[in-house]
């Protein structure tokens, strides 16, 4: 009975790190998703509106989805105004994020030099930029899972239970 009982749970463990494994690529496309959302949200507020950068950053917030922490914490440093310009709160947002890979953060930092101190068709372009290759990269995320859900399931099922054919 009890071996039994500890090979549903070695099984049970494998499949579940299986799906974390699947969780974690998911993951990464949803926030490249709300990261376009933002960046272009952003773009529009900077482009058709005439609120504030902080104000805007908050607005671009609401349509990130999970990308929305960067968004809130830019907006919330240059709200607290402590003489930084708006490329140096989006460069201390993108810095403090923790779901931001090297690469990500890389490409997220392009458009944080001109913000707020270049003219509004200039920011748009390089927000508008750095949305494309967001696309990009969401695109390359979305083939990355596809390519790979079904194998790491199927392999962390399979090693499960070659582990407990291992173990009886």
């Amino acid at each position: 009975m009890s071996k039994l009982l500890g090979a549903i749970l070695i099984l049970l463990a494998c499949g579940v790190a299986g799906q974390w494994a699947v969780q974690k690529l998911k993951s990464r496309v949803q926030l490249l998703f709300g990261l376009q959302q933002g960046i272009h949200s952003l773009s529009k507020e900077i482009s058709y509106s005439a609120t504030g950068m902080s104000q805007a950053l908050c607005r671009a917030a609401e349509a990130a989805g999970k990308a929305a922490p960067l968004f809130r914490k830019a907006g919330e440093l240059l709200k607290q105004g402590e003489g930084l310009s708006a490329g140096e709160a989006w460069e201390q947002a993108v810095s403090a994020q923790e779901l931001l890979d090297g690469e990500l953060e890389e490409l997220l930092r392009l458009p944080g030099a001109g913000l707020g101190l270049s003219d509004r068709e200039s920011q748009a372009r390089h927000l508008e930029l750095c949305r494309e290759r967001l696309q990009e990269a969401e695109t390359q995320a979305k083939s990355r899972e596809q390519q790979y859900a079904k194998v790491y399931q199927a392999l962390s099922w399979g090693g499960g239970a070659v582990l407990v054919l291992f173990l009886l």
